[in-house]
């Protein structure tokens, strides 16, 4: 006798063994472009920097095992469990409704990280590999999960369950890893509806017009509907504007911080300091007190 399909049953068992699936489909798509690598481009694969971008990650998944516990599921759990407007647990289409959401709130804790001062500090761990392979996707702050777990918590409001949350990762972050790819090519047709590799290589470059675009994880929808799209239609130049060479774990975890403390201690007012917070990356100080000088010298009345 055939056992009936029980979607509930195959959710609970992905979501018991979450840990064991990442690490294993993480390894997968390696060691894959390892061996891609060493048939197709011999001598070419970095291996310090991929070492340096693992050490980054374990040293950054060590401390967010606290966050995850105390701040990301305890939220989530709590939200689900108390103040959910609706409830799709068990519903099949609780998968389809999570996962559009899921993409949004990506999205929009994405832009945050990349437009406001000192989630910059943090997420710039992940942006300062000046090499692309799929280790970098490991990259990341030990910080990372204090903007994400609040806004993913809209997830829980609407009605999706912790369990179909957990599901819904494990296939958005392979995908995720996957889009951390310097060898896959442009995907025709895919490139207008899915954040490719080619999309997400854009979104790591460091020339003027791919900085701050294709913010998405899955679709590309949210950067198109936004603004934020940008196709890539030159080689990609890795890494921050500033590279930084370092391939200490520690020194790199803690470079976002050191550049918005200098930031920080170089503002004159307290006004200055609260904007170096909130303001992106390229707000500067004296431009504004150098523009403001300006005007007020100006034969030209402001209108």
């Amino acid at each position: 006798m055939v056992q009936q399909f029980n979607w509930l049953d195959i959710s609970y068992w992905l979501e018991g063994h979450y840990l064991a699936i990442m690490a294993i489909m993480f390894l997968i798509l390696m060691l894959a472009e390892r061996f891609y690598y060493a048939i197709y481009l011999p001598k070419q694969y970095p291996d310090k920097d991929s070492l340096s971008n693992l050490a980054t990650g374990l040293l950054a998944r060590a401390i967010r095992m606290l966050i995850d516990f105390f701040i990301a599921f305890t939220l989530y759990t709590w939200v689900f469990e108390n103040i959910k407007l609706i409830d799709f647990s068990q519903s099949i289409w609780g998968f389809l409704v999570g996962f559009i959401l899921h993409d949004l709130a990506w999205y929009t804790q994405h832009r945050i990280k990349h437009r406001v001062g000192v989630f910059w500090a943090m997420h710039q761990v992940h942006h300062s590999s000046n090499i692309f392979t799929i280790p970098v996707s490991q990259r990341s702050s030990f910080a990372n999960r204090l903007l994400r777990s609040p806004i993913f918590a809209m997830m829980a409001l609407a009605g999706i369950s912790p369990v179909q949350f957990m599901v819904i990762i494990i296939f958005t972050n392979f995908w995720g890893i996957l889009t951390h790819s310097n060898t896959i090519g442009k995907l025709g047709w895919l490139e207008g509806v899915l954040v490719t590799p080619s999309a997400h290589r854009v979104h790591h470059g460091s020339q003027a017009h791919y900085i701050d675009k294709n913010y998405g994880e899955i679709l590309c929808l949210w950067d198109r509907l936004f603004g934020t799209y940008q196709e890539e239609d030159e080689p990609v130049k890795f890494g921050l504007v500033t590279p930084l060479t370092t391939l200490n774990p520690i020194k790199i975890q803690m470079a976002g911080f050191q550049w918005l403390w200098v930031r920080l201690v170089s503002a004159p007012t307290w006004q200055d300091k609260l904007h170096y917070l909130w303001r992106p990356a390229e707000w500067q100080h004296d431009a504004v007190h150098v523009n403001e000088s300006a005007l007020a010298h100006s034969d030209e009345q402001p209108t």
